[in-house]
Order: C-alpha cells, then sequence, then structure tokens
C-alpha cells in the first residue's frame, strides 16, 4: 500500500528500496513470477548509485536468480552482462566485476551454451591468476568459482570432477557468514547431483540431505526451492523402491 506514496516521492531511493523489500518478500515466499518486476525495478533504479551498491547487487542477484527459476536464462545472461558494463572496473570494484562473471555461468550452462561458460571460467581464472580481494571476500570467490567449476563439470557430465570442485567450494564456505547461505545451497545442490552420478547410493543420498537442510534453513517448508530439494530426495527414494519413503519425502 505504500508503494504508490514512495512513486510519487521525489527520493527515488525510497522508492528502489521499497521494491527490493518487496522482491525479496515474495522471492523468499516462493512468489516469483510476482516478485520478478519488483526486483527489475529496483535494479534499474539502483544501478549507477555509489552509495547502494549493495543493495544493487543484491536486487541484481535476485533478478537474475528469478530469470534462471523462471526458465528464462538467456534474460539472465543479459542481465548480469548489462550489469558488469555499468560498472567502472576500477580497484574499487574489481570484486564486483569477477563475482558477476561467475553469476553469468550458471544461466549460460541452463541455456545450454557451455563453450561459453567454459571460456569465461578459463579466461577469468587466468585473468585474476595472483590477485587476492583478503579476507572473507577472496573465501567467497574461490567458493564460487569453485562452485561454478562443479556446475560446469555436471553439464559435461564429469561427476568425479564436479564432486571434488563442489567440496572445495562447501569447504571454503563452512566458516563463511550467513551472506554465503545462497551459495551454500547451490554448491550442495552441486554435490548431490554429482553423487548422484557416481555408484554410492549412500552418499547420494547423504548429500541430498544435507541440501533440503540448507535450503529448509533458508526457506518455509512449501517454498520451491525446498520442493526441489525434497523432489530429487523423493526420486532417488523411489529409484531404489523405498516407494514409502519417497511418499513421505514429499
Amino acid at each position: 500500500a505504500i508503494l504508490p506514496d514512495l512513486r510519487a516521492a521525489p527520493r527515488k531511493d525510497a522508492l528502489a528500496f521499497g521494491m527490493l523489500l518487496t522482491a525479496r518478500v515474495d522471492y523468499v515466499g516462493g512468489a516469483y513470477t510476482q516478485a520478478l518486476p519488483a526486483a527489475s525495478e529496483a535494479e534499474a533504479l539502483m544501478r549507477g548509485a555509489v552509495e547502494d551498491r549493495k543493495l544493487w547487487i543484491e536486487a541484481l542477484s535476485i533478478k537474475a536468480r528469478l530469470l534462471e527459476r523462471l526458465d528464462r536464462p538467456g534474460e539472465a545472461v543479459e542481465t548480469v552482462q548489462a550489469a558488469e558494463a555499468s560498472l567502472k572496473g576500477d580497484e574499487n570494484e574489481a570484486i564486483l566485476v569477477a563475482m558477476l562473471r561467475l553469476d553469468r555461468v550458471p544461466p549460460l550452462l541452463r541455456a545450454e551454451r557451455t563453450d561459453e561458460a567454459r571460456a569465461l571460467l578459463e579466461s577469468e581464472k587466468e585473468r585474476l591468476k595472483g590477485v587476492d580481494f583478503g579476507g572473507e571476500a577472496q573465501a567467497l570467490f574461490v567458493a564460487t568459482f569453485n562452485d561454478r567449476v562443479a556446475a560446469l563439470f555436471l553439464a559435461e557430465k564429469d561427476f568425479a570432477r564436479a564432486r571434488g570442485a563442489a567440496e572445495a567450494a562447501l569447504t571454503l564456505l563452512q566458516p563463511l557468514s550467513a551472506a554465503a547461505n545462497g551459495l551454500r545451497m547451490e554448491a550442495a545442490r552441486r554435490l548431490a547431483e554429482a553423487r548422484a552420478g557416481g555408484l554410492d547410493a549412500a552418499a547420494t543420498e547423504a548429500a541430498l540431505r544435507q541440501a533440503i537442510a540448507v535450503s529448509e534453513g533458508l526457506f518455509s517448508p512449501s517454498h520451491p526451492e525446498v520442493a526441489y530439494d525434497l523432489s530429487a530426495y523423493a526420486l532417488h527414494l523411489k529409484e531404489r523402491d523405498r516407494l514409502e519413503e519417497a511418499e513421505t519425502a514429499l
């Protein structure tokens, strides 16, 4: 009800924050289609505002993630590329540029543009050789890189190397703050998928349970992200003729 008043107000930063809050609530509630316009507007309003860089990145991240979840990976790639182009690329924004480039990998793979994803990861590894962003930022960047490498290996059906990369990402993420929880969820899913590509059913089940625990810690039981992990777990049980357990999981 407050959004019409914010639209009429002269300060657009208040409207931008209001739209971001709306996108957050709708995303956490699982209303992806409803959240996308709010995230898009917040990202557009915040782009170029130096004082709102962290909030802008959050809005951008939500928008790109929503586009991917709504099966619009090409638009997710374009969103991140446009954001990269809006940055100056100076030393203060180097970590933002690096993270945005890595954020292009999942939607590229979702769009079956595997060669582009591989080339991007190879160029980023070479471009940032010897660069250290320092502290938690460095750990988060390396963890994200490993997660994206795991995603690439999964697309190529190289389950052994995908498992190693996902495990490396999760190890790096373990001591980091709650801000890394979204990446923890992605890395846990990569590990579960990599385990499923092997022959160790017990290890696969443990990885699937870990993924469920992470998503349940972030979202409500009825959220689509939780449903995704529960469905993967139920399918694993069903394939092993554990039908009653599979029904209970769902």
